[in-house]
C-alpha cells in the first residue's frame, strides 16, 4: 500500500520541525559563536528524537499511529499551557499539534495507520 500524500506530508513537516529545533538549540538566540557541550547534546537529543517521530510515521504501523497520536495531542497541550504561561513556544507548539493531529486523524491516514496487518 502507497503512503497517503497526508502521510508523507506530515513526515516531511516533522522532519523541517526537527532541523528547525536542532538549529534553535544550537543558536540558543545568540551568534555568540560559542556551544558548550549542552547545546550539542541538546541538539543531538533533537535530532535523535525527531528521527524516533519521522520513522514512526513513516512506518505505518497501528503503534505509530497511537505515537503520532500521542505527539500531537502533546503538543498541542504544551502550547495552551505555554500560552497560559507567556512563554515561548505558545502559538507556534500549538499550531504545529493542530495541524499534526488534521493530518493523522484524515480518513486516507486513519486508514493507511489501521489496515489489517499483513498475513505472511
Amino acid at each position: 500500500m502507497r503512503r497517503p500524500i497526508a502521510v508523507v506530508a506530515l513526515a516531511t513537516l516533522q522532519f523541517l520541525a526537527a532541523g528547525a529545533l536542532c538549529v534553535v538549540r544550537l543558536g540558543d538566540g545568540t551568534l555568540d559563536g560559542e556551544l558548550s557541550a549542552g547545546d550539542i547534546a541538546g541538539a543531538i537529543a533533537i535530532a535523535i528524537a525527531g528521527a524516533a517521530v519521522v520513522g514512526a510515521t513513516w512506518s505505518g504501523h497501528r503503534a505509530g499511529w497511537y505515537a503520532e497520536l500521542l505527539g500531537a495531542l502533546t503538543g498541542i497541550v504544551w502550547g495552551v499551557v505555554t500560552l497560559a504561561l507567556d512563554t515561548f513556544p505558545g502559538w507556534p507548539a500549538f499550531t504545529a499539534g493542530i495541524v499534526w493531529l488534521a493530518l493523522l486523524l484524515l480518513p486516507s491516514s486513519r486508514r493507511f495507520y489501521l489496515r489489517p496487518a499483513a498475513v505472511t
